[in-house]
């Protein structure tokens, strides 16, 4: 069987190309070959004798003087390699490219990761928290329609009025709806799209206004004009009765929609008089939460009259009000950690998140401004804060402060959940503050428990956690977990920490499994896990498994992290490989071409544009052509039982990973191994193809293959570790 080996410095990146390196010396020592005849000797400088070109008799005489090379001496032969090892050039950024090692220049910047797909109708970009490509489908007016060269229904994607999905509006002398004809009998005459036609409310319930086919007519100062916005409005009458004054809380909500809603979307502003813009009064932009767009005005005191309120979207949109009369109740006074409301153990506060100025910074941000408690602890105590939303307008934010309060250093902890509950430990005696937020203009009850102070687990922080397993997932509880390591990618989150002993340079990769609704993440860090310099890769998604991968890290101790967000139950595994570089898959196309891999897995890249379609996937989209989406086959042959983990993450097109067995081409498709790349509704990023399976000893093919036609550049992450009970045969 043919097996093309390439160990370049060819590195992944959507559209990239590599060009020879002008600074290439032929077969330098440096190189990762043996000594080139006719060069100095690469010892002397180090202070160890001076030998012919290459030779050695111990490490210490193969220093070639650059840092990212890894040097020792083939003692039985007496020469010197000097291994480049493009993982000590990494600078954990990934859409600036993979920094590759090059003698005798040492580390280099690698092809910037540049996205494209070779399309005019996307918009591709590189996200750097995911360590992805996203692709969006152009859209230049910001309506959610693609314009008809792109396979859209937009005829005018210049103006976000007018579109496949817009109401054809009467009277304006515009194909609102790009059905090729102007103010058909279908067309729509808003409702309450001016003052004089305005809803009128008198009493609390839930409304419905739609601003299909409203125009703006009236100025509202906290609209977010852009090129890609434009404002609808409709209008409330609303009229406070005689009997007193009245609290007037009014909610509107766009329920989640397939074009994903920014901050700013809807818009309510309270006026005196209809048509005045000089008679605003208040006005207030909506926030996303959970996938909806809320905007909450609270109205305190409106003494008995008539009001009005602009509702404005800048999408035609059904909206919903939420609309209650309430006696009144003064505004909070503990806006600030000055004017701080004294907080009781057991007894529960509420507070209404709407119309508050932001004053304090958190690493948990809030979108709501805050308000301020504050308690005292004669001696050390463990402390549990709860606050849980009563209306699911939004996740709370809990900021545990000391007594500096204001100071950017004075947070010991935050955490931003639904609900959210901030566990410390210990805490010592002293003055203290808690600032409630929100990711949305909830109405929040918050409660304050103390327990006398407990011991740690074992896996809280990094000093001296217990080690995790080669291959063996591990069980954890983050019932009574603090944040104990904050340097990582889901700030305030409960967290256990592990060792992973490393006895040579290795690639790591760590897995986090999770519960239903629950956001994980996966530190992986140097001890003692104190700054962010001590990180080396961090990943945090609410799509299952969340995984992260290290290259180059150790020899040594290192930390293995794992939280989630709501402190739910969670798994976490481990996988180590001797650390390599990338290498690219050329050919591949069929099983007698196969790439072949070792046993402990690699880094593999390649490109299915120019391969063909030959076997098909169980998991790929019905009706294909025979065959399916071009392929390219890699090979594995195990010889005892082992734990496989496949990781397609950083692809640029929607792949599907299989595993097949047998010496025969292809084999048959091993049962719950076909995956395949998916972006959920609720998810920005997609879920890349993800094999984790535990495999016979025997004979295996690896299809990297697209999902409905898909191909391109694709990169693969293979880790292997005996399984669990075989570990010592």
């Amino acid at each position: 069987m043919r097996r093309l080996l390439f160990l370049g410095f060819l590195v992944f990146g959507c559209g990239h190309g590599t060009v020879a390196d002008p600074f290439a010396t032929g077969s330098h020592a440096g190189a990762g070959g043996e000594g080139a005849d006719g060069e100095p000797g690469t010892g002397a400088e180090g202070g160890g004798p001076t030998l012919p070109a290459g030779e050695c008799s111990d490490d210490s005489q193969c220093d070639d003087g650059i840092a990212c090379t890894l040097d020792r001496c083939d003692v039985a032969r007496g020469l010197c390699h000097n291994d480049p090892d493009d993982s000590a050039c990494d600078n954990h950024v990934y859409c600036d490219g993979a920094e590759v090692c090059k003698p005798p220049l040492g580390c280099q910047p690698g092809p910037v990761v540049s996205c494209s797909d070779n399309s005019v109708c996307s918009i591709d970009t590189c996200v750097e928290e995911t360590q992805s490509c996203k692709h969006e489908r152009r859209d230049a007016d910001g309506d959610g329609d693609p314009p008809l060269s792109c396979q859209g229904a937009d005829c005018d994607d210049f103006n976000p009025l007018v579109s496949g999905d817009a109401r054809e509006r009467c009277d304006n002398g515009v194909d609102d709806d790009c059905d090729g004809e102007v103010d058909e009998d279908d067309c729509v005459r808003p409702m309450h799209d001016r003052c004089s036609s305005a809803l009128e409310i008198t009493a609390a319930g839930a409304y419905a206004v739609s601003t299909v086919g409203a125009a703006e007519d009236y100025g509202i100062s906290c609209e977010m004009p852009a090129e890609d916005r434009a404002f609808r409005d409709v209008v409330i009458a609303l009229t406070v009765p005689d009997g007193g004054p009245k609290d007037i809380d009014i909610v509107a909500q766009i329920p989640r929609a397939k074009v994903r809603f920014e901050p700013g979307e809807l818009v309510l502003a309270a006026t005196d008089k209809c048509g005045e813009e000089s008679a605003e009064t208040a006005c207030v932009p909506s926030v996303v939460s959970s996938g909806d767009a809320i905007a909450r005005l609270l109205w305190r005191g409106l003494p008995p009259g008539d009001y009005a309120v602009y509702v404005a979207s800048d999408r035609e949109a059904d909206i919903e009000l939420h609309v209650d009369f309430r006696d009144p109740e003064p505004a909070p006074m503990n806006e600030t950690c000055g004017t701080a409301e004294p907080l009781v153990p057991g007894e529960p506060v509420r507070a209404i998140l709407a119309g508050l100025t932001t004053d304090l910074e958190s690493s948990c941000s809030s979108r709501t401004g805050e308000l301020v408690y504050a308690f005292d602890l004669d001696e050390p105590m463990d402390v549990r804060v709860q606050a849980v939303s009563l209306d699911d307008y939004g996740v709370p934010v809990i900021s545990l402060r000391d007594a500096a309060c204001t100071d950017d250093s004075s947070e010991i902890s935050c955490r931003a959940a639904a609900p959210a509950s901030l566990y410390a430990r210990a805490l010592p005696a002293g003055s203290y503050r808690i600032a409630l937020g929100g990711r949305g203009p909830t109405q929040a009850e918050l409660v304050l428990s103390l327990a006398p102070p407990t011991k740690p687990p074992p896996t809280a922080g990094c000093s001296d956690p217990p080690a995790l397993e080669d291959g063996v997932s591990e069980d954890v509880s983050l019932d009574d977990a603090t944040d104990a390591v904050q340097i990582g990618c889901l700030v305030g989150a409960a967290d256990a920490t592990y060792a992973l002993e490393l006895g040579e340079r290795a690639d790591v990769m760590v897995v986090q499994t999770g519960s239903e609704g629950d956001t994980g993440a996966v530190l992986i860090a140097e001890s003692p896990c104190e700054t962010s310099a001590d990180a080396d890769t961090c990943r945090s998604s609410d799509q299952w498994p969340v995984r992260a991968v290290a290259h180059g890290v150790g020899p040594g101790s290192l930390r293995a992290v794992v939280e989630t967000a709501e402190s739910k139950p969670t798994s976490i595994t481990a996988f180590s490989r001797p650390a390599v570089n990338s290498v690219f898959v050329q050919g591949a196309d069929v099983c007698d071409d196969a790439f072949e891999i070792p046993v402990e897995g690699g880094r593999f890249e390649g490109n299915t544009g120019n391969q063909y379609a030959d076997y098909e996937t169980s998991c790929d989209y019905g009706g294909q052509d025979p065959g399916g989406a071009p392929e390219q086959m890699l090979e594995l042959v195990l010889p005892e039982r082992r734990r496989v983990v496949l990781d397609a993450s950083g692809s640029n097109y929607q792949t599907i990973l299989v595993i097949r067995r047998g010496d025969d081409c292809p084999g048959e498709e091993v049962l719950g191994t076909c995956s395949v790349t998916y972006t959920s509704s609720s998810a920005d990023v997609p879920s890349f193809s993800f094999v984790d399976t535990e495999l016979e000893p025997g004979h295996y093919f690896i299809q990297v293959d697209g999902y409905n036609g898909g191909k391109g550049r694709w990169a693969l992450e293979v880790f292997s570790a005996k399984v669990s009970g075989d570990q010592g045969k």
